[in-house]
């Protein structure tokens, strides 16, 4: 399912998690309340909507044990230029803010995550405020099945994992959606004006470990 499926994904996971089915047959529910883990007080990086971030998590996710309030962050690992200038250099800190946890209560059913990206870590001091969504998701680039859950190689992504090798390609600034875990889908939206990114899997509980790579796209106002 594309990222940008948002009414589908939203649908599924509002209407308590029923069987899926076309966003277009119901209109939309609200979401929950979002929580904004911007810091109000530190300055706003000036960066165009759309620019591409690619980083690692630096704390794994597990829905399970998730709770609304838990950080989650992330080390950029490349530097983010706007023209020549070097806004956002390798190894700053991306810190994000776990808004909801939904998880079904049939056995099952859809876990879906929301998470507010909103601040950069460049030095020492505040963090600067930087809305952002999740473009793309993957494991470690040389993660094995245990990030994947156990799941068959076979079914995985071609051209973005190796079952032969074992192995998960680097994602770039142009990767979209998750790769290399075919039970997530990725989505984003904005409520009240906050930046919500969602994690939906169809099969459970999931887990992202440490390490696992991401890439943000810088939300457009």
């Amino acid at each position: 399912m594309s990222r940008f499926a948002i009414p589908a994904i939203f649908s599924l996971l509002l209407a308590s998690l029923a069987c899926a089915q076309d966003a277009s047959s119901a209109p939309p529910k609200p979401l929950p309340q979002a929580t904004d883990s911007s810091n109000s007080s530190g300055n706003t990086l000036a960066l165009p909507g759309g620019t591409a971030i690619v980083a690692k998590l630096t704390t794994g996710i597990e829905t399970s044990q998730c709770k609304q309030g838990d950080l989650v962050n992330a080390q950029v690992t490349h530097d983010v230029k706007d023209g020549s200038r070097t806004v956002i250099k390798k190894g700053a800190l991306i810190n994000g803010k776990i808004s909801k946890v939904e998880t079904a209560p049939e056995p099952g059913g859809l876990y879906g995550l929301w998470i507010v990206f909103g601040r950069v870590s460049l030095r020492a001091g505040e963090p600067d405020s930087l809305p952002m969504d999740i473009q793309a998701i993957a494991p470690p680039e040389s993660g094995g099945t245990d990030n994947l859950n156990g799941v068959d190689t076979g079914a995985l992504m071609a051209g973005h994992r190796s079952a032969n090798e074992g192995t998960v390609d680097v994602l770039t600034a142009k990767s979209r959606g998750a790769i290399a875990l075919p039970d997530i889908d990725i989505a984003f939206q904005t409520l009240n004006g906050v930046h919500l990114s969602l994690l939906v899997s169809k099969k459970g509980n999931f887990r992202l470990s440490k390490g696992s790579q991401i890439v943000f796209r810088v939300a457009t106002p």
